[in-house]
């Protein structure tokens, strides 16, 4: 049966270079073109990128060619009727075809066939001459690429010595002689010869005719680029050595792809086991018998693979042949199982989108390809084609919209019909926007497994993943299904428990130091999957840590959730309690699984520790500061910014790189959000909230789910702050007699004023934190003083401060609205700058210790302490330095 390859385009320098080397050769009165006669053709052609890449390195052409003429004997014959390529120039011209197909080329040109000539075997006049002139792969980067990709590419075969290929005896060896050609790879230490074996048939060469003109020779071209696509396609490995070609009547799989097999699973009776997709599967054969002939697209979440569909499919077909050839009457349950009498299909095609790919980078190379493959359809209808997913036919340097295009109106226009899948975002710019393809095709959505079809493809991915893993799984269906949902929300059930059952197994495998694969032998013992492996891996596979998941572990950390947060949170003791509590509500269940874990709005002045909780409650509930996503919307007092929090539409900078607000969630579900300043935003993006905190889900501009069900959002405020602090003694308060009553009301009014009830009903809770005492004051100093304290420990030095000199340091009555955020500064400014200015001067050595205390004139006090370990006791030195409370 005759193969259609795939057709390579070259270009005019190419073209030309071989009709100049086949006149040559009729001049020469040459029978057949040599190597030596394709170098003459390139070097004679003068225009091409070869001459370019020789002039480059300082290669005289004139001389190249001069001593190709030299070695270039003519012959005393008469002239030769025709010209053909000799084995050896044949194997260089597939060769140049192989480097254009491993360079990413679009067509064959001078230089490809340049680069051939330098790796043929034996070396040829062109290979002596650049290496005489320290011209090699190893010196020259172009080289070393192109040997580089020789050898890494699918012609590697097992190194042997080259071996004729006898004729056959009912075959003349004159009128197709077959041969092994040999393709050269230069390594660092040796010449390896890489033996093709290739059947050549003598091709006539391209030349002037009589009067000198050129002749058309498109079809001897054409014929030649066959002939070399042929032996590339066996050097790429696309053809198998020894393959045979397909019997009449029988259709060539491998030439596209490979056909899709599959057995049905049966019962200890002997009878079909239903499996998990027959019903999808009767809807395609519907689908299929309609008299418009439309092609199918399965539209599908991103990790529910329609693979099952295609192979329950495939059995229904098989099914149907066993019935067929046994003759008789079916049973109820054997027809369900089968397709029905008359069925136009009985085997089915997974196309290669590698090679439909690859063909589109040349000009009408898709065309081509499709061309045949509906040829090879047409003669054999009962084939029918499963293109698979539509996002591989998206090839760089052209879209795939137009291969798609073509391939379905092609497969109408001749009442054919094929099956492809794709995600809904692909669906839509693939098949949607194409009218002519809308045309044509029948969207099928493909819906999650749920139920009893759900369990039992959960038994067939856990019989598989468990003789691949060579384990065993103990955990019950129910508690891995409860697991999914809560780590995998927004995946397909199948898929998460899958997840789940894959890195289980392979922590198991991890703690036993067993890294086989594959069916399980009756001599090897099979690991058991323990709950702590279980844990283990989910928790590498979500990147969290596994107290998170642990349940005894997770009881203990929300017991120990307060007292750690008010270690760490200083005069914020109702804050803490109202947080801590929402986060136990949602930890242990009782929470509405379609919200957040947690929605807060904090309120109260600067500096009083509203973002410090939200850092430690990132630490505490998700393990690390780093799963807090804090975003100032104060950035965000525009209209149009907005978008920045979803994405920007398409057409604007940034399209594609996800949004602010979403990308981050996306891809790590488990985080604090924290929305910084949250009344500075514009009023739009309180209305995009809405959905995030009643629904747990946002949608970005590229159409993509962010899942905020596992997240808290924290939103921060200074609303009504100023005015609590400046009008609580004002009209409308003045019969209220606590102060704390007066802030609340202020507070309360100003809430109404910037949000709307809608935005604030949908919140947990509204948090007002109060004003630092002296007391939180001091207990602040002491914590900022401890890292301090701990830094000067490492350099040598050591550091104190008395107990007044802590209450100077953290109590400025001028400026005491700045919270704990005074502190730090007046730290830096009061103790840091004072210890490095003394180590400066040398007054500060390493062992000593820098103490500060408060002098009787209100003024600090700093004084060098010696160490204890001197051998002579000193007298502490007072430092001139000091600083007044009045100038701090």
């Amino acid at each position: 049966m005759k193969r259609n390859p795939v057709k390579y385009n070259y270009t005019d320098t190419f073209r030309a270079a071989l009709e100049l080397a086949a006149e040559h050769a009729k001049e020469l009165r040459c029978g057949e073109i040599t190597n030596d006669l394709l170098l003459w053709g390139v070097l004679s052609e003068g225009t091409s990128a070869a001459i370019r890449f020789l002039m480059d390195r300082n290669i005289s052409v004139k001389e190249v060619l001069r001593e190709v003429d030299e070695h270039i004997q003519s012959d005393d014959k008469e002239d030769p009727a025709h010209v053909f390529y000799s084995i050896e120039a044949h194997s260089t011209l597939a060769r140049a075809a192989q480097i254009s197909t491993l360079l990413g080329a679009q067509a064959i040109s001078a230089l490809h066939l340049l680069y051939s000539l330098y790796f043929c075997s034996p070396p040829t006049l062109l290979t002596h001459y650049l290496v005489a002139h320290r011209i090699n792969e190893h010196t020259d980067p172009q080289l070393h690429r192109v040997a580089m990709l020789l050898e890494s590419s699918k012609t590697t075969a097992e190194e042997s010595a080259p071996k004729l290929v006898e004729p056959k005896p009912s075959q003349p060896a004159s009128d197709k002689p077959s041969a092994q050609a040999q393709a050269i790879v230069l390594s660092q230490d040796r010449v390896r010869r890489i033996p093709i074996r290739i059947d050549l048939a003598q091709m006539k060469a391209p030349g002037l005719g009589g009067d000198g003109e050129l002749p058309p020779s498109d079809e001897l071209l054409q014929a030649l680029a066959e002939s070399i696509s042929t032996q590339v396609d066996r050097m790429l490995g696309k053809l198998p050595e020894g393959e045979e070609a397909p019997k009449d009547g029988s259709f060539p799989y491998a030439d596209f792809g490979r056909r899709v097999t599959s057995t049905a699973p049966t019962t200890p009776e002997g009878k079909v086991d239903p499996m998990p997709y027959d019903d999808e599967a009767r809807d395609l054969i519907q689908i299929l018998s309609r008299e418009s002939y439309p092609s199918v697209v399965l539209v599908h979440e991103l990790h529910d693979s329609p693979e099952p569909i295609i192979k329950a499919l495939v059995r229904h077909m098989n099914r149907r042949a066993e019935l067929d050839a046994k003759g008789g009457s079916a049973s109820v349950a054997d027809k369900l199982s089968a397709t029905p009498q008359g069925f136009r299909y009985q085997s089915v095609l997974e196309l290669d989108p590698l090679r439909l790919a690859s063909a589109s980078q040349m000009m009408g190379g898709a065309e081509q390809y499709l061309q045949s493959l509906f040829e090879r359809l047409k003669a054999d209808p009962s084939v029918l084609l499963y293109i698979g997913d539509l996002s591989l036919l998206k090839p760089l340097g052209r879209t795939g919209g137009e291969v798609l295009e073509a391939l379905f109106v092609g497969l109408a226009k001749r009442r054919m019909q094929c099956i492809a899948h794709a995600t809904p975002a692909t669906y839509s710019q693939s098949v949607e926007r194409s009218e002519a393809a809308s045309l044509s095709t029948a969207k099928y959505i493909i819906k999650p497994l749920e139920g009893e079809a759900l369990r039992k493809a959960y038994e067939r991915r856990r019989a598989f993943l468990a003789d691949y893993h060579s384990v065993s799984y103990q955990t019950p269906y129910e508690e891995l299904l409860a697991l999914a949902q809560r780590y995998f929300p927004q995946e397909p059930a199948l898929y998460a428990l899958g997840e789940i059952l894959d890195a289980a197994a392979s922590e198991t495998r991890r703690r036993l130091h067993r890294h086989f694969y594959g069916t399980t032998s009756g001599t090897r013992s099979k690991g058991t999957v323990s709950r702590d492996d279980l844990l283990q891996g989910l928790a590498r596979r979500l990147n969290i840590p596994v107290e998170q998941i642990e349940d005894k572990t997770e009881l203990q950390r929300l017991r120990e959730l307060p007292a750690k947060l008010r270690s760490r949170i200083v005069g914020q003791d109702n804050a803490v309690a109202v947080v801590s509590r929402a986060v136990q509500r949602a930890r242990l269940g009782l929470r509405d699984g379609q919200h957040p874990i947690a929605s807060f709005l904090f309120l109260g002045p600067t500096g009083v520790g509203k973002t410090y909780l939200a850092k430690a409650l990132a630490k505490e509930v998700f393990g690390s500061e780093e799963a807090l996503v804090r975003i100032d919307m104060s950035e965000f007092a525009e209209r149009h910014s907005v978008s920045r929090l979803i994405g920007p539409p398409p057409g604007y900078i940034g399209y594609g790189n996800g949004g602010e607000l979403t990308e981050p969630v996306r891809t790590r579900p488990h985080r604090l959000v924290l929305l910084d300043e949250i009344e500075k935003a514009h009023p739009d993006i309180y209305n995009l909230l809405l959905q995030v905190l009643d629904d747990g889900r946002l949608t970005d501009s590229e159409g993509r789910t962010a899942d905020f069900r596992n997240t808290i959002i924290i939103m921060t405020s200074n609303v009504g702050s100023r005015e609590a602090k400046d009008f609580a003694r004002s009209v409308g308060f003045s019969g209220l007699s606590n102060g704390q009553e007066r802030s609340e009301g202020i507070v309360r009014k100003a809430l109404e004023r910037t949000f709307s009830p809608e935005f604030l009903g949908r919140l947990d809770g509204t948090v007002a934190f109060e004003s630092l005492s002296d007391e939180s004051l001091l207990q602040i100093v002491s914590l900022e003083l401890k890292p301090i304290v701990e830094r000067l420990a490492a350099s040598g030095y050591g550091l104190t401060l008395t107990e007044e000199a802590k209450r100077f340091v953290g109590i400025d009555e001028a400026h005491r609205g700045l919270g704990a955020r005074l502190v730090r500064r007046r730290l830096q400014q009061l103790v840091e700058d004072p210890c490095v200015e003394h180590i400066l001067e040398e007054k500060l050595h390493a062992g000593e210790t820098f103490a500060v205390s408060l002098g009787k004139d209100g003024e600090l006090v700093y004084t060098i302490q010696p160490s204890r370990t001197a051998d002579t006791p000193t007298r502490a030195k007072k430092s001139p330095a000091t600083l007044k409370s009045k100038k701090s």
